[in-house]
């Protein structure tokens, strides 16, 4: 029997067939997000449900009956949305939708609901509400209908609804009945929210506890953090601004995947520009765009890239601040392209770079040609940006510890890599060193390209050639103003003039340098 569509299905849903599950599921992180998807699926078939990989993995092969695939694959999905790899999560979502016909309404009902969840976090309230009258339609589930409930107020809160608390509340109370310790926690932040909208800040602060006290020691991680941010910028709005990146710092320290350190990276630099402290609000944001450019959670670079705009402007640096309004509208205008939502946020990315091309002209034609900046191998223009955050001694630390990781993972032991490399023993443990003291950093996408671009290299060319690499990038960065690039990367003028000569120099070896 065929599978009717509803109306409305929104093109991300295609069933692809490009997705292995089984490769999805290898993918997935297996942190508290995973345990909350697990639960998920277990309380809507009513049994418990494995949740280690492995097992469910087995699980997943066994399985022949297409309805029930259909519910493992949204579970995979539900997760993977989680992470925010929304578009593998969405062509899941597709493909389970596909197995599935009008024989099993509580499995479609069980789909379109992480179908809408796709959409809530996309920001795609219309369409949501659109498969929720769906849900509706197709089951007598209890547990589906007070999830299409909780999502339909959910919309509605979104929009500053405060009429809706008292249904939350009760909504809160079920699943709380229920064991579902996550789905609380969003409820009771929503409330918050909403109090805090009345003016009834001693009501959120209760919420915000009792949610601290749901989630136990890191029982819900992924929570506790979100817990922290919400009273980080609370706390922000009642000008208190020290607690409020003590709670941001907690936030990071509780970040178990890529999104969730984007998220309060996120929080962190958008309250240091509102303080007018834009240079560390640029270390901030810009690693939070790093991560961002390297997981592919590519709905978050419009607004990450508008804010290092905005600071950049706020520091009179025109062609910085040109570079990343140009690099919003484009990746802004992409995500609309992809159907994605016109959100605010995306729309004032588009109006800041059209201000900002008529105001400043000169610095937009350079953000539009910049002609210098360094190229890949490919001649695809490599982003080098993770370097503002850093001081040459910390961005070579970086790059040669990814140097050793690729070539480890090349070669099968450290041993085996540094004699390739033709170095000692002794220097790679000073690089793995360095890297510690800096909190091992996850290396940027450039520079692992870059590593496995050029892996024929010996450790002195390779290291030279990176140098070069940098130096160029930041020069076209700074518009050749060696003195600012000087104080940015650590260095006296005269050494940083001294360097930018020696990486011209065949015997140059800026490893050596940092040995000594």
């Amino acid at each position: 029997m065929q599978n009717s569509a509803p109306d409305g299905l929104p093109s991300f849903f295609s069933p692809s067939g490009s997705i292995n599950p089984g490769d999805a599921l290898t993918a997935v992180r297996t942190d508290s997000h995973w345990v909350d998807a697990v639960t998920h699926v277990s309380l809507f078939v009513g049994r418990d449900i494995p949740d280690t990989r492995q097992q469910f993995e087995a699980l997943l092969r066994l399985e022949s009956d297409p309805a029930h695939r259909a519910v493992l694959y949204a579970g995979i999905a539900r997760c993977l949305n989680s992470q925010m790899r929304l578009v593998r999560g969405a062509e899941l979502l597709g493909q389970a939708w596909a197995l599935l016909d009008d024989r099993s309404p509580d499995c479609r009902a069980f789909v379109l609901l992480e179908m809408v969840r796709f959409l809530v976090l996309a920001g795609n309230w219309d369409s949501a509400r659109l498969l929720l009258g769906e849900v509706r339609r197709l089951t007598q589930s209890e547990y589906l209908l007070r999830l299409a409930e909780y999502y339909r107020l959910a919309g509605r809160a979104s929009q500053g609804d405060t009429s809706v608390m008292t249904d939350l509340e009760r909504s809160a109370e079920w699943f709380l009945q229920e064991g579902q310790k996550a789905s609380v926690a969003a409820h009771w932040r929503m409330i918050a929210a909403l109090r805090r909208m009345q003016g009834d800040e001693a009501g959120a602060e209760e919420l915000y506890t009792r949610g601290l006290a749901l989630c136990g020691n890191r029982e819900l991680q992924f929570c506790l953090a979100l817990l922290h941010n919400d009273l980080g910028l609370m706390r922000f709005q009642q000008d208190r601004p020290v607690e409020a990146h003590e709670h941001f710092d907690l936030a990071l320290e509780l970040a178990e995947y890529p999104y969730s350190r984007i998220d309060s990276l996120d929080l962190k630099g958008r309250c240091l520009r509102d303080e007018g402290r834009y240079r560390e609000a640029v270390i901030c944001l810009t690693d939070a765009l790093n991560t961002a450019l390297r997981e592919g959670t590519m709905i978050i670079v419009p607004a990450l890239c508008l804010y290092l705009g905005e600071c950049h402007e706020r520091l009179d640096e025109s062609a910085q601040a040109g570079h990343f309004y140009q690099r919003a509208y484009q990746s802004a205008v992409e995500l609309l392209e992809h159907g994605f939502p016109a959100t605010a946020t995306r729309l004032r990315a588009i109006r800041e770079h059209v201000r900002f091309t008529g105001e400043h002209p000169v610095a937009a034609e350079r953000a539009l040609n910049p002609g210098s900046a360094p190229l890949g191998d490919g001649g695809v223009e490599q982003d080098y940006s993770f370097v503002l955050s850093h001081t040459l001694k910390e961005i070579r630390t970086i790059f040669q510890n990814a140097l050793l990781d690729v070539t480890v993972q090349r070669f099968g032991t450290q041993r085996e890599s540094v004699l390739r490399l033709g170095i000692a023993e002794r220097t790679a443990g000073n690089v793995r060193r360095r890297f510690r003291e800096l909190g091992t950093p996850d290396p940027p996408a450039a520079v692992v390209e870059f590593v496995s671009r050029n892996l024929d290299l010996g450790w002195k060319e390779m290291n030279r050639k990176f140098d070069g690499k940098v130096l160029a990038w930041l020069h076209a960065y700074y518009r050749g103003d060696r003195r600012r690039m000087s104080e940015e990367l650590g260095l006296s003028y005269s050494h940083l003039s001294a360097l930018v000569n020696r990486t011209r120099q065949k015997d140059a070896d800026p490893a050596e340098e940092e040995r000594q």
